[in-house]
């Protein structure tokens, strides 16, 4: 397994229009956020509310808080110091019926984890006018048969 250090940057938001969390999304991670997802949350006097959750490397935090700031309503966010520990991954291309797809292998204890690209494939099915799940299997087929 594989160690690094990361930031972990959050803010509770309740008061903003919900059909912003899509971009807000989108842009954290076309900036470089190495995740970022949404929790839905009970705040203080029973108000609900949304926990936007960034995932980033150290050098990016100010920039990912200065997307939030932006984007949201938020006044402040907490920056944490977090740890991840990941499997060793790589990048395959398996040749399907449909096209060639991207999947990502990692191994653990003699187990083989393997996933398609998501992105590729839903490309692929709107090109191909084929179920997603028809080519994300295909691809998984496929990769059953690598060394």
């Amino acid at each position: 397994m594989e160690r690094d250090g990361v930031k972990l940057i959050e803010a509770n938001i309740d008061d903003m229009n919900p059909q912003v969390y899509e971009y807000l999304l989108e842009r954290l991670m076309d900036e470089g956020a190495l995740d970022a997802h949404l929790q839905n949350i009970i705040m203080k006097k029973g108000r609900p509310a949304i926990k936007v959750s960034v995932i980033c490397v150290v050098k990016d935090v100010e920039k990912m808080a200065g997307i939030l700031m932006e984007e949201t309503t938020t006044i402040g966010v907490r920056v944490l110091d977090a740890q991840r520990l990941k499997l060793p991954r790589k990048i395959v291309k398996v040749n399907t019926k449909y096209g060639i797809v991207p999947v990502k292998i990692s191994e653990y204890g003699g187990i083989r984890t393997v996933t398609p690209e998501y992105d590729d494939c839903a490309r692929i099915a709107k090109a191909k006018k084929v179920p997603l799940r028809e080519v994300i299997c295909e691809a998984n087929d496929a990769a059953k048969m690598l060394k």
